[in-house]
């Protein structure tokens, strides 16, 4: 796992699209291009479909998920009929299964926050549950987040505000490039968490032992 997060973010290879809150479109539709194979689930495809129409029909899309939100199905649709994990786990599952040989997977995902809280916590979990495999790096709305184990970088945005959300714990050994220095700044999910921090420096870098969420405005 690469734990420099570098601006302007490079787009992945691969693209997860969820059914959440229409955010960020303009990263979407201005990386379409880019992207080697787009995954979109459910519901998601009646928007897809709707303002992309000439986009949408391509080689590299694989529309998959229960078929519960969606109300035209295209003829290529996998349904998939788990009801024990959710659309972005069944994307994620879909793309280790078909890129078995690659050690690490680099993945963007959109549209995953927004509408039912219930899914965006669930959707923090699952991109912490296959991090060893998969990076998810999601765009929300003017907001950046992934997860990120141990020590990780900032570069090339300043005065923007940064969150740290433990995930389950992170200890911050030490910090440069931030408005609130921290030292040994202990946090867990349920107890302390370091919300609305700024960079101010052109490389913010953070000494940590553990695993968190890094939100980033942009």
């Amino acid at each position: 796992m690469n734990n420099l997060i570098s601006f302007p973010l490079k787009p992945s290879k691969i693209a997860i699209i969820l059914n959440g809150e229409r955010t960020s479109f303009f990263i979407l539709k201005n990386n379409w291009h880019n992207y080697e194979h787009i995954i979109i689930c459910d519901g998601a495809w009646d928007t897809i479909n709707d303002k992309l129409a000439k986009k949408a029909v391509a080689d590299n899309i694989t529309i998959l998920g229960d078929g519960d939100s969606i109300n035209n199905y295209p003829k290529n649709f996998i349904q998939l009929l788990d009801e024990y994990t959710t659309d972005f786990e069944k994307a994620i599952q879909w793309i280790l299964q078909h890129n078995s040989g690659k050690k690490h997977i680099n993945i963007d995902v959109f549209w995953a926050n927004g509408k039912a809280l219930d899914h965006t916590l669930g959707n923090l979990a699952i991109a912490s549950k296959y991090a060893k495999k998969v990076t998810c790096h999601f765009y929300a709305k003017q907001q950046y987040y992934r997860f990120v184990e141990n020590d990780f970088s900032i570069k090339s945005i300043v005065n923007r505000t940064v969150s740290i959300f433990p995930y389950p714990k992170y200890l911050v050994k030490s910090s440069k490039g931030f408005k609130y220095p921290m030292l040994n700044y202990s946090m867990q999910v349920n107890t302390q968490q370091s919300l609305r921090n700024e960079i101010f420096a052109n490389e913010a870098f953070i000494t940590g032992i553990g695993s968190c969420f890094v939100f980033i405005q942009m």
